[in-house]
């Protein structure tokens, strides 16, 4: 994977070529354009519970932009394509399995229905917590 720094040099180095080769120049102009496109940057929580509550919060208003600041895109994807419902609330938090070390899960349970519960897991990063995976009960 090309890290960000890399990627500004590649651009700096293309934009001063000058390319005769007309497909070329399209090809490295889109490049340079795509350099100035801003980076979509993952927020990060001091603690497990204010990552899922930001998710959760993100979801209840249909806010999928800050969604996607707290979760990655297969999360979100799966939380917009789910209604969702009011009757889910906070019921638990823990770290979870031996078998998913270093996992930290909330899970909103449904006070009408319990196979519509949603468990956020949350994974430690450098910078602080974030949401790695989202998971409804149906699915277990």
């Amino acid at each position: 994977m090309v890290t960000p720094k890399e990627l500004v040099k590649f651009c700096q180095a293309m934009g001063v070529l000058w390319i005769h080769n007309l497909r070329w120049q399209i090809v490295v102009y889109s490049l340079l354009i795509l350099c100035a496109l801003p980076v979509k940057a993952q927020t990060t929580y001091a603690t497990p519970q204010a990552a899922a509550k930001a998710l959760f919060e993100a979801w209840r208003t249909k806010n999928r932009t800050k969604a996607l600041q707290v979760a990655n895109d297969e999360s979100v994807d799966k939380l917009m394509g789910t209604i969702f419902r009011k009757q889910r609330k906070l019921t638990e938090c823990h770290d979870a399995s031996d078998t998913e070390k270093g996992l930290y899960y909330c899970v909103y349970g449904d006070s009408e229905d319990e196979l519509l519960s949603v468990a956020f897991y949350m994974t430690k990063t450098r910078k602080g917590w974030k949401v790695k995976r989202v998971s409804f009960a149906a699915e277990e």
